[in-house]
């Protein structure tokens, strides 16, 4: 909760939310406490307003909130993930909610719908219009957006939440402040990159708290080690990987991130001694590194398109092992 606490403060001395418009995407880790930032946000805002507790997202009328859409079996939307199902599915642990498609994108009609919302008298003094994730936004989508940013007379506060900044058009960030969720590791206690990495994650942490979900993440570093003194054919992994969920490329990307920047992490940083024990078992180049990083997160969104799961990480663990 520190986390969201300080960031909270950092939001509000950035914004004060007194204009009359504001356009800001929230960058950060999906599941890193980006939802419950803005959830915090709002909380602040209707209290310093009304002095009166806010309204839940769901049923308060001022606010609106975008998200992939959940189809019946004519093709109807009838709901919207909600932010625990969408850090399930952007992790690779679910495609559908009670036997119902997901949809790979936000579509048009969804944002024509806020532009409809956008167009209605606040009950306060503002509209919020929260997208989660923005990076969703089809082409359409997008542009319509891009156009509802440049002319809304109306008093809305766009908050665009993302995990891929790279993946949103220049356009639409050049309308756009940006602000960066910071995680603060000064007083981190951990043991384990495992234990790190669930602390980057902490939405993550709380949706697998009571389940195994996550239990086999625990032997990845040992894999790549093996890997990379040849005594495991990466191919043998494929099937295995395959069934841990898309969250193992982030656990890869947050890996080789800390080996490209651990080494200029200061003694006294907690995490300079996870370092020292991840690049003990793969003692990789920050060239090496920073490729597969690169390479990694150019693959991420492929996994939510028809893709043959075991080519993709077959193809996945040739490269890597050709790089370790």
């Amino acid at each position: 909760m520190n986390n969201i606490k300080n960031n909270l403060e950092d939001f509000f001395n950035l914004y004060k939310l007194d204009k009359s418009n504001y356009n800001i995407i929230i960058t950060g880790n999906n599941g890193c406490g980006k939802y419950e930032l803005v959830k915090e946000i709002l909380k602040k805002y209707y209290s310093d307003k009304t002095k009166e507790q806010s309204l839940s997202i769901e049923n308060n009328p001022d606010i609106y909130h975008v998200s992939l859409p959940i189809y019946d079996s004519q093709g109807k939307i009838i709901r919207i993930l909600n932010n625990d199902e969408k850090v399930l599915y952007k992790f690779g642990f679910i495609d559908k909610i009670d036997d119902k498609r997901i949809g790979t994108e936000i579509t048009i009609d969804q944002v024509r719908s806020l532009i409809k919302f956008t167009q209605l008298s606040s009950y306060i003094q503002h509209k919020f219009i929260i997208i989660n994730d923005c990076d969703y936004l089809n082409r359409e989508a997008n542009a319509a957006l891009l156009k509802t940013l440049e002319e809304t007379k109306s008093r809305a506060i766009f908050l665009l939440l993302t995990s891929s900044i790279e993946a949103i058009p220049l356009t639409l960030r050049s309308r756009c402040q940006t602000y960066n969720y910071k995680t603060n590791i000064d007083t981190l206690n951990i043991k384990s990159f495992f234990e790190y990495f669930l602390f980057m994650y902490p939405e993550l942490k709380k949706l697998s708290k009571d389940s195994d979900i996550l239990n086999e993440y625990k032997n990845i570093e040992e894999e790549l080690s093996s890997m990379k003194n040849k005594e495991t054919d990466p191919i043998i992994l494929s099937n295995k990987w395959n069934k841990q969920g898309v969250i193992i490329l982030d656990y890869l990307i947050t890996l080789f991130m800390l080996l490209v920047k651990g080494k200029c992490l200061s003694e006294k940083n907690p995490v300079k001694k996870l370092y020292y024990n991840l690049f003990e078992k793969i003692n990789i180049t920050p060239e090496n590194s920073i490729y597969l990083i690169n390479y990694l997160i150019q693959r991420k969104k492929d996994l939510f398109y028809n893709v043959n799961k075991k080519l993709f990480f077959d193809d996945l663990l040739i490269v890597l092992n050709s790089k370790l």
